[in-house]
């Protein structure tokens, strides 16, 4: 793997280069987690020279891909124990519908309070299921509290 100032060798990028060494970044892999966002308010390296930096860099992996997968850590994976995305859906669902018990819900307020993309399918799917909540059409629900 190729050292980033071997690769950054005019003086023009200097800047970054010293920026690089002063906090740890050697190789040109370390720049698969370097964050490029926080050098942009910084007065040594202007917005156009962060820009090409980018660019040589992008350049650079397509040409060296096989370097960057190997140098690539595994995923790790998440504990068992943590919640499936379904089971947290249908939680914030439920919160969702109890602070909006007092009136019918439509799909489209529910994907807009989420703030995500959720498929429309699976909020359906969840909903028909879920104890707590009754279905007045296709598209508009209400919260039925369980006794």
């Amino acid at each position: 793997m190729a050292k980033i100032k071997e690769v950054f060798t005019n003086d023009e990028y200097y800047p970054f280069v010293s920026y690089c060494e002063e906090h740890g970044y050697e190789e040109m892999a370390d720049l698969m987690k370097f964050p490029f966002h926080e050098l942009r308010g910084d007065s040594d390296i202007p917005p156009r020279l962060l820009s090409k930096i980018k660019t040589i860099f992008v350049m650079y992996s397509k040409m060296h891909s096989s370097e960057f997968s190997a140098a690539k850590k595994p995923s790790v994976r998440k504990p068992v124990s943590s919640p499936t995305p379904q089971a947290e859906l249908e939680a914030e669902l439920e919160v969702y519908f109890q602070s909006n018990a007092d009136r019918l819900v439509r799909i489209s307020d529910i994907s807009k309070s989420l703030g995500r993309k959720v498929k429309r399918s699976d909020l359906l799917k969840i909903l028909e299921q879920a104890p707590w909540c009754k279905a007045v059409d296709a598209t508009t629900f209400f919260y039925a509290p369980q006794s």
